[in-house]
């Protein structure tokens, strides 16, 4: 309710000027507060050093990991690029922007950012919102439970009446990196030639996520996808369902995303928990 109604008191004062952004480890979400007014952006969260531009031997350098900034500046470049460039905003014409910021976001992470948006940036207004709060209300919702799969950790949070239960939270080292490991050890030899690039390419392209337990693939159920260079890479039913139940069942003896969810919603009072239970089923 409080991110809706201060985009709603932004939105009076500055119209539809307010840039939106989301943030993760592998990529940065951004786009218009309403979607008519601009295309979307998806950018890379990771920055190239001006040395190594020409080499593409060297890995580019990543700005977010595990949901923490861990090079401003470079995070200030992706920043200008995503508003003057991809957004079209004029220097000295700025609009508002509305930032979402993960679980367990320091106190002082979040004044450098405040920091950085009105000295770099000079923005007109600006709101962070709790990444699972914003992510239920883009479902209608005020409560329940977010689960956000991200590129190295899964951050689990229970929400009731727009109010995060910090308590409750807790966050895994589960992600689509996970997912990219798994599919890459379940093509054998052939997964171990490839980059990351294609192997992300290939899971995307055939994995199965299953709606049970009892939801199974046999051999038969194989496909196909085929690499840029040609090369044509098959994966069985067997493995195109076990690359996605990796972030469920990593091992034995360590428990997945639905069992860190269960955790989270148990860890909250009994009068929260029917809150988020209630959103759930409904």
């Amino acid at each position: 309710r409080r991110a809706r109604d201060a985009t709603v008191v932004m939105a009076t004062a500055i119209g539809e000027n307010i840039v939106v952004i989301d943030h993760d480890d592998d990529f940065i979400r951004a786009g218009y507060a309403n979607p008519e007014y601009g295309p979307g952006v998806l950018a890379p969260a990771s920055v190239r050093l001006a040395s190594d531009a020409t080499s593409d031997a060297i890995p580019p350098t990543r700005v977010i990991v595990d949901r923490a900034v861990t090079d401003w500046d470079a995070l200030e470049a992706i920043y200008r690029h995503i508003f003057y460039k991809q957004c079209g905003w004029i220097e000295g014409e700025e609009g508002a922007a509305l930032i979402t910021e993960p679980l367990f976001t320091s106190k002082a992470d979040r004044e450098r950012l405040t920091q950085l948006m009105f000295e770099s940036f000079n923005v007109a207004g600006l709101y962070i919102a709790e990444q699972p709060v914003a992510a239920l209300y883009g479902v209608g919702k005020t409560s329940g439970v977010s689960v956000d799969v991200g590129f190295s950790t899964t951050d689990i949070a229970p929400v009731v009446d727009g109010v995060v239960v910090t308590a409750a939270a807790t966050r895994c080292a589960l992600g689509t990196v996970t997912t990219r490991d798994a599919t890459r050890s379940l093509l054998g030899d052939a997964g171990a030639a490839l980059s990351d690039d294609d192997v992300d390419a290939v899971r995307d392209a055939t994995c199965h996520v299953s709606r049970s337990r009892d939801d199974a693939l046999d051999a038969s159920d194989s496909k196909t996808h085929v690499l840029p260079d040609g090369n044509v890479v098959t994966v069985d039913g067997a493995a195109r369902r076990a690359c996605v139940e990796s972030l469920f069942a990593p091992d034995a003896d360590k428990g997945g995303v639905s069992e860190a969810s269960l955790r989270s919603v148990d860890a909250c009072t009994p009068d929260q928990r029917r809150s988020v239970l209630d959103a759930i089923f409904t």
